[in-house]
């Protein structure tokens, strides 16, 4: 990854406020947007809809993909959505889904589930609907949720009262809710539209099928906090973790079940904490990693399980990076959020 904006390598957006939340859009009739959340410790907080500049015209005067290519000079991103958000959102999601013709629609996790309408008509978006499992008027706060790419009626919440909950937010019930670990559920991922995989407080990586809740599977298990769970979407026999306040990823194996293992540790390439992970969307064996030391990462795993020796791209932030999402729809773009600022890199 370059870091010379002459050649146009990346685009930067820069806020007012630190911002942690970030999620690509997926429609083909919407390239290059992005939505993003503030993470300001009070309740005003908003999330903010951006569009690369000249990208509202369509595909663009020019391929962005055309090594050549700059946008002209001014602010690299137009803002065309806000919304106020009470809270910091722990995460965001844009329908999973490439097509044009479903409801334009974005998920946010905080108190509870808030799904958003994205109008074309208004500056605003529209809450469609807020789904929590409050009782008395108590609900535990969402650390993370997945929404599920096989079947887009369903999404999985993860909490702090060690509870996963699975929602049809189609009739905005749940069908499932379960305690899933022994203290704090940190993340949670669908490996399709039935195996899910989450992560936890207690160290602890478990898989569940919602076709017999009565069992989970421990698959991975540390003395640390785990506090992402990442599958591969070529290969969904991997999945990709780590521990709070480690420098190292962790790949595992779960093609045998009875017998999960340990594919390799990425323990060479950061030298801080890391603080997020993702699959590339189109290749088995690349993944990404961004952490404390303002390092985002590439490796190359296509030699596994031989040693990864060191990642084959790196790039440095002006400060830590808290959030990284590689574009399914653009998928030599990966986005990352560090500090106050929004950056795309093309990788």
């Amino acid at each position: 990854m370059s870091s010379s904006p002459r050649s146009k390598q990346f685009f930067t957006h820069e806020f007012s406020y630190p911002i942690y939340a970030l999620s690509w859009s997926n429609r083909k009739d919407e390239p290059f947007r992005l939505a993003t959340c503030s993470f300001v410790e009070n309740n005003q907080n908003e999330i903010q809809i951006l569009k690369l500049r000249d990208s509202e015209q369509g595909e663009q005067d020019q391929d962005t993909h055309d090594e050549n290519y700059s946008v002209p000079d001014g602010p690299d991103f137009n803002v065309t959505h806000t919304i106020s958000h009470e809270y910091p959102a722990t995460k965001l999601m844009f329908m999973p889904d490439l097509s044009t013709n479903r409801e334009d629609l974005l998920i946010s996790s905080g108190d509870g589930l808030s799904i958003w309408n994205v109008p074309k008509d208004s500056a605003e978006l529209e809450q469609r609907s807020h789904l929590s499992t409050k009782h008395d008027s108590l609900s535990a706060p969402l650390t993370s949720f997945d929404w599920c790419s096989a079947d887009l009626s369903q999404v999985g919440t993860a909490s702090i009262d060690t509870m996963v909950t699975i929602w049809d937010i189609a009739v905005e019930k749940s069908k499932a809710r379960l305690i899933a670990h022994d203290k704090e559920v940190y993340d949670i991922a669908f490996q399709d539209q039935f195996v899910f995989g989450t992560v936890g407080a207690d160290g602890s990586a478990r898989m569940f099928d919602l076709r017999d809740l009565q069992i989970s599977t421990i698959v991975h298990e540390t003395n640390a906090p785990l506090l992402k769970i990442s599958w591969n979407q070529q290969s969904p026999n991997f999945f990709a973790t780590f521990e709070m306040d480690s420098p190292k990823v962790t790949i595992m194996d779960i093609r045998n079940m009875e017998s999960p293992y340990l594919v390799c540790e990425l323990d060479n390439g950061h030298s801080a904490p890391v603080n997020a992970i993702q699959w590339a969307p189109h290749s088995w064996c690349h993944l990404s990693s961004a952490g404390d030391d303002s390092q985002v990462l590439i490796w190359d795993l296509h030699k596994i399980p031989k040693p990864v020796e060191e990642p084959i791209l790196s790039y440095s932030a002006e400060s830590s990076v808290q959030q990284l999402q590689w574009s399914t729809l653009h998928p030599d773009w990966i986005a990352i959020a560090s500090e106050k600022q929004l950056q795309l890199l093309r990788v």
